[in-house]
């Protein structure tokens, strides 16, 4: 069926006018999409677009040239569903670019050799005893041996370590 006679069977809103368009355009527009796209389920979706914005507008439009009317419209389609797939949100390839990357940038301190005796001035390490029942280290004055077991209490213990970064 030609241009001119497709185009009436929209203007009439026969919905023969979509089975025409198809039967013969629809390879074309698809092969349009998948040249965009790269898949094949997304130029489908664009080729079904293209068939409902194309029944949605040519009634106020009458193209002069019918397949490059609806290979816009199927080209803007496509175009927008590559848009939606490389939205900032939806890519990964950023993240993939920034481990990347960061493989690449020296970290100063662990390239960096120490020597022990700059190790033992970053560390400061605290060793405590503590009584379950009222959560207070034992004071000097309490760290003989043996008042905490005389009494029957339980006690735990427990290490501190903290590193410095300079």
């Amino acid at each position: 069926m030609d241009d001119a006679r497709i185009i009436e069977l929209y203007f009439a809103r026969d919905e023969a006018a979509i089975e025409q368009t198809r039967a013969s355009y629809g390879h074309k527009l698809r092969a349009v999409a998948l040249r965009i796209l790269a898949d094949a389920m997304d130029a489908q979706e664009c080729e079904n677009d293209t068939y409902l914005k194309t029944w949605t507008s040519i009634p106020p439009n009458r193209p002069v040239h019918f397949f490059a009317y609806i290979a816009k419209i199927c080209r803007n389609a496509a175009l927008g569903i590559l848009e939606y797939r490389g939205a900032a949100k939806r890519s990964a390839q950023v993240v993939e670019l920034t481990d990347e990357m960061q493989q690449c940038i020296p970290d100063s301190l662990a390239e960096r050799a120490f020597e022990p005796e700059e190790i033992g001035s970053l560390l400061t390490a605290t060793f405590y005893v503590n009584n379950i029942l009222n959560y207070r280290p034992l004071d000097e004055s309490e760290s003989s041996t043996g008042t905490y077991s005389e009494l029957g209490l339980p006690m735990f213990f427990g290490f501190d370590l903290k590193l410095t970064i300079r």
